[in-house]
């Protein structure tokens, strides 16, 4: 328990921290969102946790831009030797999944299989979020990290159901028993290779007259959920709308949102949690294509201009250039923002007028500094 609750005391910290540069970036008054209660315990701060999924913004912010935040964390606070050392090796061993099924509860912790890596895994201090739920039916999304020689997560649980069949359930039962006595859970975390790649993407909106485009840099270990919300961010769309990618043949899309069953139902799509873009970009040259909003249908093609290796001080993703603003959403579609981009154009205000344009819209801007600040890299030295 001692153990569990000096993790979250560093835990709390770094979040704490990265909360405060987030905060900076975005104009917000920083709120600290743990509290410390009588008895010496780390809990959130319920209020700003919920509000519009601050949490779950904040951690992605955090994972986004990890290991700058590790460093800039330890740079600039009162961090013991000891501490700094667990800091560190975070940035070297953290296992990020949205696909863990839990095997058994035991005292003070779970077994997890992670389904992407066919690992399996004894988390400490996930005994008490999973209690009373079924296990062997549940997914969950976590993330993990080592300390002091265990592994804990940090404190935050996607729980997915998953209906399995008798007969399902008595083969994961025959695995897990022979899994025990092959002795085969891991208790450390898979080392982050750090010969990771350089992906130059250019990604354009087809059709848009004058062009509308953006030059980004990615990671080439970036799954297609990720490049999902690195186009939201740069076109400064929604999110509010189904997507799909396409690339040789198939078909990717986030398969775990309800409201996208009826269509799931229809073409055969994976998931978008478990592939890497580099499954399909692998040289220069290929593309692929991404959809959003199926009523406008925005089509995007993502093409593959260079890869090279990653440069220390650059913080990833980023755009480096582009032209034109995103068009506006539920407008109609590629041809009614081509009309509106005219009627700027020409001066016609009835016309902007008739679609509901304001005032202060531009068709020509593009802003990366901002736009950078949404993909986490802003202006943080």
């Amino acid at each position: 328990e001692k153990e569990i609750n000096d993790f979250y005391a560093i835990w709390t910290r770094l979040i704490d921290f990265t909360s405060k540069q987030f905060c900076e970036m975005t104009g917000k008054k920083h709120q600290k969102v743990y509290e410390k209660n009588k008895e010496g315990i780390y809990n959130f701060k319920a209020e700003i946790v919920m509000e519009d999924n601050y949490y779950l913004t904040l951690r992605n912010f955090l994972l986004l831009n990890f290991e700058r935040l590790v460093d800039d964390f330890i740079a600039s606070s009162r961090v013991s030797k000891a501490n700094q050392k667990i800091l560190q090796e975070w940035k070297h061993y953290r296992l990020k999944r949205d696909k863990f099924m839990i095997y058994e509860e035991m005292p003070f912790g779970a077994l997890a299989w992670d389904t992407e890596g066919e690992n399996y895994y004894y988390v400490y201090d996930l005994y008490d979020p999973v209690y009373g739920i079924s296990v062997q039916e549940r997914m969950l999304s976590m993330l993990l990290l080592p300390f002091k020689g265990r592994i804990i997560y940090d404190g935050l649980i996607g729980v997915t159901g998953v209906e399995l069949g008798q007969n399902a359930k008595e083969m994961l039962l025959n695995e897990y028993v022979s899994l025990r006595k092959r002795q085969e859970v891991s208790t450390t975390l898979p080392f982050i290779d750090k010969k990771t790649k350089i992906y130059q993407l250019k990604i354009s909106i087809k059709g848009a007259k004058p062009p509308v485009w953006r030059r980004v840099l990615v990671e080439d270990n970036m799954t297609y959920r990720g490049l999902h919300i690195v186009i939201q961010d740069i076109f400064e769309w929604h999110d509010a709308h189904m997507h799909e990618f396409e690339a040789n043949g198939r078909r990717y899309t986030d398969t775990d949102m309800e409201f996208q069953d009826d269509f799931m139902d229809d073409f055969a799509v994976e998931d978008e949690n478990r592939f890497l873009v580099s499954h399909d970009l692998q040289e220069v040259g290929d593309k692929i294509t991404y959809t959003y909003d199926f009523g406008d249908d925005w089509e995007h093609e993502i093409k593959l201009e260079a890869i090279s290796e990653k440069e220390e001080g650059v913080f990833y993703p980023k755009c480096i250039k582009g032209k034109g603003r995103g068009p506006l959403e539920d407008i109609g579609g590629i041809y009614v923002h081509n009309t509106i981009v005219q009627a700027y154009k020409e001066g016609d205000q009835a016309t902007l007028n008739e679609y509901y344009v304001d005032e202060d819209f531009d068709p020509t801007a593009f802003d990366p500094e901002w736009i950078n600040i949404k993909l986490g890299g802003g202006q943080i030295s």
